[in-house]
C-alpha cells in the first residue's frame, strides 16, 4: 500500500512538472506559426509582443495563449494606419491538436480593449483588404495552422470605427461588451449573441440617425457554415429607450457580395420611446418625462451589397400629433407631426432619395414648418426644402430643464425656400438653381458653463439668393471680445448638404468678410473663462482649423490680446483655408514699436499644429521682448538687465504644443537686428571683463547703434561676428549658446593702453623685462589687442583672457630691435676681438700659411655670432614662455 502512494505521488509530481513545462516547449513554435501564417496571407504589418504567455492550468486540459499588444497595420493607401489593436488577445488551443502535423484547433477567443478602424476612401479603396492575392487557385494554397472548433468568443470594452467616404457613412461604437456561444464545430448550428454599447452613433449624409445611443443587442443566429447563411428571427434592440424587433437573413454567396433580407420594425409606437433617442432628452429626467401621441419606425434591406451596388432599402419614421413636457416646467412642446423616409428601389447608391415631407411643432404657440428632399446625392444633388418659423429662444427654458448655469434668451426668425442642382450651382450656373428667405437673429444672449462668458448678438441677418449668402449688420459681443462683421459666403449650400467636388473632396464654405473689433480677448475666448486666472495660458488649446473652408478676412482690430502679447491698432487681411490661417502684411503696434507680420499657422496636423513667420520689426523695446516672447527667454534670460529697442527682420518656423507654445527644439530662425540705446545692466560677462582688464566704462556706458545678424538651429542661437564700439574701445563679439543656457562666445578687443588699468601695469612690468632681456628701450604700442573666450553661462560666465595676440607683437618688435642691437654689439666686439686675432698671427710662427690665418678669423667671427644669437633668442624665449594669462 506504501508503494501504491508512492508511486502515485510520483506520477502526479510528473504530471504536475509535465503541465508547467508543456507551455515552454511549444512558446517558439506558437510564435512562429502566428507570424508564418501573418506574412503569408497578410498585406499589412503584425507586430505583437513575442512574450507571449502560454498556460495549461485555467482551461485544462486546453492551452490557454494570451498575446499582448497585437496591431495590424496598413500598406500603400494606409500606410501606417492602424487597422486593428488588441490589448489583450486569450486563445484557448486544444492541447492534442499541438502534437501532430494536423492544424490547431481554437476553442476560445477573447479580445479585450479592441480597437477598429474600418475605411474606405474616397476611390473607394478599404483599409482592411489586406489579404494578400496569388495566381494559384485555392486548392493549392497552403492549409492555415489554425482551425476554428470554438466554443464561445468574447469581446470586452471594444472600440470599433467605420468611415465610408464614398457613401457619406460613419458608424461608431464606444466599449463594446459582445458575447457569443455556439458549437462551431458543427456545420450548422445555434450562435446566440448579446451585444453591449454604451454608446452607438450611425450618420448618413451628414444627417445623425443616432447619436451617441446606448444599445442592447439580443440575436440568436441559425448559422449555415456550408452554405455561408445566417438566418435569425426576433432579435431584439434596445436603442435607449426604444426596442426593434428585427428579422432576416444574411448570406455569402461568394468573396465579393454580402446579400441581405432584413426586415425591422418598432415595438411600440407611444412617441415618448422614439423621443428617447434623442441624447438632450434621454439625460435629462427622462422617466419623469409626460408624452402624447404615436410614433413608429419600420423599414426593411434588400439585395446584395457589391463594389458597385447596395441593397435596396425603405426606411420610414411617422409622428403623429406628439408632445411632451417635463412636470416641473410651464410650457409643452405640442402638435409635432414628422413624416420621413429613406428609400432606394434599385440598389443605385446614386438613386438614395431622403424625403422629409413634414416637420411641424409649435412652441410657445408659435409654428415651425420644415420640408426637405434630397434627390441623386451623387450626380446631380437635387434638393427642395423650406423652413419658416420664429423661436422665442427664452421659451426653451420653458419645456426643456436648462442647467441652472445656461441662459438662453432672444429671437430667430427665418423664412427661405431652396430648390434646384447643387452641382449646377458649383457650376456657376444659377439660374437652374432658386434661392430666396433671410434668418433675423435678435437680441440672442446665450451663456453655459462650458462658455461662462457668453455671447450676444444684438442684430445679425443672412438673406439668401443663389450666388450668394449675404452676412449683414452683425454685432455680436464674447465676454470682453466684441465683433462687428459683413460680408458674403459662397458654396454656402453645398458645404451645408455636404456635396462633393469632382475630385471627391468636400466643398469648401468660401467667404470674403469685413471685420471690425475694439479689443479681441483670444487669451479669455481659448480658456473658456471670463475670470482672471493665475497662469492664463494653462487652459488655452490649439485650435484646429478647418480644411473646407476658405475666408478672406479684412481686419481691423483696434486691440488685441494672446498669451503675453498685447498687439494694438491691427489692420491687414487674413485668409483662413485648407486647416491653416495665413496673414498677409498684417500691421500692428506691440512690445513698444511697429511690427508687419506675414506667415502661416498650420494645423493639417492637428497633432503636431506649427507656425511659420516673417516679421518685420520697428524700435521694439527690448525690456518687453525679454519678458513677453518665449522664445527670446529660453535662449536670453536677460529680464531686467538689457535696456533699448531694436529694429529688424526675422524669419522664424517651429512646431507647436497643444498649448500653443513653441517646442523650442524646433524652433529654426533668421534674422538681422540693429539695437539702439543699447544698455547692459547687470550684464554678467561685462562686468567680469570689465572688473578683469579695469574697463570701467563697459558697464557704464550706453551703445548708441549695434548691428548683427543670427540664427537658431538645433536648439543653439548662433550670433554672427558683429563689432560693439565705444569711445577708442572695439569690440568683434561671435558664438552661440543654447536651451541648456551654457555659452560660448569669442570676444576680439581692441583697447587702449590707458584703458587697461592694473592690466597695464602689468604689460608694463612685462615690457620692462623684454627690454632687459634683449637689451633693447622699446615703448609699447597705444591700442593693445586682447582675445576672449566665454563660456558657462549668460549669468555665470567663466572668462578666459588671451593675451597672445599683443605677446606675439611685442616678441616681433623684440626680435626686430635685437637684431638691430645685435648688429651694432657684434661690430663692435668683432673689431675687438679681430685686433686681438691679429695681433696673435702676427706674434706666431712666420711658418703658417695666410690662408690658414684667414680661417682661423672667420671661424673666430662665426662663433661670435651665434653666440650672441643664440643668448638673445634665449631671452626672449624664457620672457614669452607663458602666452596668456587666465583669469576665472
Amino acid at each position: 500500500m506504501k508503494k501504491f502512494w508512492k508511486y502515485l505521488l510520483i506520477a502526479f509530481a510528473i504530471l504536475l512538472l509535465v503541465l508547467i513545462l508543456t507551455p515552454f516547449l511549444f512558446k517558439k513554435q506558437i510564435v512562429n506559426q502566428i507570424r508564418m501564417m501573418a506574412n503569408r496571407q497578410l498585406n499589412a504589418t503584425l507586430n505583437f509582443d513575442p512574450d507571449i504567455s502560454l498556460n495549461l492550468l485555467s482551461h485544462f486540459p486546453n492551452l490557454s495563449v494570451g498575446i499582448n499588444d497585437l496591431s495590424v497595420t496598413g500598406k500603400n493607401e494606409f500606410d501606417g494606419d492602424t487597422l486593428l489593436y488588441v490589448k489583450r488577445l486569450q486563445v484557448v488551443i486544444n492541447l492534442k491538436s499541438l502534437f501532430g502535423d494536423k492544424p490547431y484547433e481554437i476553442r476560445y477567443v477573447e479580445l479585450q480593449q479592441p480597437d477598429v478602424r474600418l475605411i474606405v476612401n474616397h476611390a473607394g479603396v478599404a483599409n482592411w483588404d489586406i489579404t494578400k492575392r496569388s495566381p494559384s487557385t485555392e486548392e493549392t494554397q497552403p492549409p492555415s495552422a489554425f482551425h476554428a472548433a470554438l466554443q464561445q468568443y468574447v469581446i470586452r470594452d471594444g472600440n470599433l470605427q467605420y468611415a465610408d467616404s464614398t457613401m457619406d457613412l460613419y458608424l461608431s461604437m464606444q466599449h463594446l461588451d459582445h458575447t457569443g456561444k455556439g458549437d462551431f464545430t458543427q456545420d450548422v448550428f445555434n450562435l446566440q449573441t448579446q451585444s453591449v454599447l454604451p454608446s452607438f452613433t450611425l450618420i448618413y449624409g451628414h444627417i445623425p440617425y443616432l447619436n451617441k445611443v446606448n444599445a442592447d443587442v439580443q440575436v440568436n443566429v441559425q448559422v449555415d457554415l456550408p452554405h455561408q447563411t445566417y438566418r435569425f428571427k426576433q432579435g431584439i434592440a434596445k436603442l435607449n429607450g426604444l426596442t426593434l424587433l428585427a428579422d432576416g437573413e444574411v448570406s455569402l454567396p461568394d468573396t465579393n457580395q454580402v446579400w441581405m433580407n432584413i426586415q425591422f420594425q418598432t415595438k411600440q409606437t407611444d412617441f415618448k420611446q422614439l423621443l428617447s433617442l434623442i441624447p438632450a432628452i434621454y439625460s435629462k429626467n427622462f422617466d419623469q418625462l409626460k408624452a402624447a401621441g404615436t410614433a413608429t419606425i419600420a423599414g426593411n434591406i434588400k439585395g446584395s451589397y457589391q463594389d458597385d451596388r447596395i441593397p435596396t432599402f425603405h426606411i420610414q419614421m411617422q409622428v403623429q400629433n406628439g408632445m411632451f413636457q417635463y412636470p416641473s416646467l410651464p410650457d409643452a412642446l405640442q402638435h409635432v407631426y414628422l413624416l420621413a423616409e429613406v428609400t432606394n428601389e434599385d440598389g443605385v447608391t446614386d438613386h438614395t432619395v431622403i424625403n422629409l415631407k413634414q416637420l411641424h411643432l409649435e412652441m410657445n404657440q408659435q409654428p415651425v414648418d420644415a420640408h426637405l428632399l434630397i434627390s441623386y446625392p451623387q450626380t446631380r444633388m437635387l434638393i427642395d426644402g423650406a423652413v419658416h418659423g420664429k423661436l422665442d429662444l427664452a421659451g426653451i427654458s420653458k419645456i426643456y430643464p436648462l442647467d441652472s448655469q445656461t441662459k438662453l434668451k432672444g429671437s430667430l426668425d427665418a423664412d427661405v425656400q431652396l430648390k434646384g442642382s447643387l452641382i449646377a450651382l458649383q457650376r456657376k450656373q444659377y439660374d437652374q438653381f432658386q434661392a430666396k428667405g433671410y434668418i433675423v437673429a435678435s437680441n440672442v444672449y446665450y451663456q453655459s458653463a462650458d462658455f461662462p462668458q457668453g455671447i450676444s448678438i444684438s442684430t445679425g441677418k443672412l438673406n439668401f439668393s443663389p450666388r450668394e449668402v449675404m452676412l449683414s449688420g452683425l454685432q455680436a459681443q464674447m465676454g470682453r471680445t466684441d465683433i462687428q462683421a459683413e460680408g458674403y459666403l459662397n458654396q454656402f449650400y453645398s458645404y451645408l448638404f455636404g456635396t462633393r467636388l469632382p475630385d471627391g473632396q468636400k466643398s469648401q464654405l468660401q467667404g470674403n468678410l469685413r471685420l471690425q473689433s475694439k479689443l479681441i480677448d483670444l487669451n479669455e475666448l481659448m480658456a473658456g473663462s471670463s475670470q482672471p486666472q493665475p497662469d492664463t495660458m494653462s487652459a488655452v488649446k490649439a485650435i484646429v482649423i478647418p480644411r473646407n473652408i476658405d475666408f478672406t478676412i479684412a481686419a481691423n482690430v483696434d486691440r488685441f490680446i494672446y498669451s503675453n502679447y498685447d498687439l494694438r491698432h491691427i489692420q491687414g487681411n487674413v485668409v483662413i483655408a485648407d486647416g491653416k490661417v495665413q496673414l498677409n502684411q498684417v500691421k500692428a503696434n506691440m512690445l513698444g514699436g511697429e511690427v508687419a507680420l506675414s506667415g502661416i499657422y498650420n494645423t493639417q496636423r492637428p497633432e503636431h499644429p506649427e507656425t511659420y513667420m516673417e516679421i518685420s520689426a520697428q524700435r521694439l523695446a527690448i525690456p518687453q521682448l525679454l519678458q513677453t516672447v518665449t522664445i527670446a527667454q529660453s535662449f536670453l534670460p536677460l529680464q531686467k538687465i538689457v535696456l533699448g529697442q531694436f529694429s529688424g527682420k526675422i524669419s522664424l518656423s517651429t512646431l507647436l504644443t497643444d498649448k500653443l507654445m513653441p517646442v523650442l527644439s524646433t524652433v529654426n530662425s533668421t534674422g538681422t537686428l540693429q539695437a539702439e540705446d543699447l544698455n547692459l545692466l547687470n550684464f554678467m560677462p561685462l562686468q567680469k571683463i570689465s572688473a578683469t582688464l579695469g574697463l570701467e566704462q563697459l558697464i557704464k556706458s550706453t551703445w548708441p547703434i549695434v548691428k548683427f545678424g543670427f540664427h537658431i538651429d538645433s536648439g543653439y542661437l548662433y550670433v554672427h561676428p558683429f563689432q560693439l564700439n565705444l569711445d577708442s574701445l572695439q569690440m568683434t563679439i561671435a558664438g552661440k549658446n543654447g536651451l541648456d543656457k551654457q555659452i560660448d562666445y569669442t570676444v576680439q578687443m581692441i583697447v587702449p593702453r590707458s584703458k587697461l588699468g592694473k592690466a597695464n601695469a602689468t604689460f608694463q612690468q612685462l615690457l620692462a623685462k623684454a627690454n632687459a632681456a634683449a637689451g633693447t628701450n622699446l615703448e609699447a604700442n597705444e591700442k593693445i589687442p586682447v582675445n576672449i573666450h566665454l563660456t558657462g553661462s549668460l549669468l555665470n560666465p567663466q572668462l578666459q583672457v588671451d593675451f597672445t595676440p599683443v605677446t606675439s607683437s611685442v616678441k616681433q618688435s623684440l626680435a626686430t630691435a635685437a637684431q638691430q642691437k645685435l648688429e651694432e654689439e657684434k661690430q663692435k666686439l668683432m673689431q675687438n676681438l679681430m685686433q686681438k686675432v691679429n695681433h696673435q698671427a702676427d706674434s706666431a710662427q712666420t711658418g703658417v700659411a695666410s690662408s690658414d690665418s684667414t680661417s682661423v678669423k672667420q671661424q673666430v667671427q662665426q662663433t661670435v655670432e651665434k653666440t650672441i644669437q643664440k643668448n638673445i633668442q634665449k631671452g626672449l624665449n624664457q620672457l614669452f614662455k607663458k602666452k596668456s594669462d587666465t583669469t576665472k
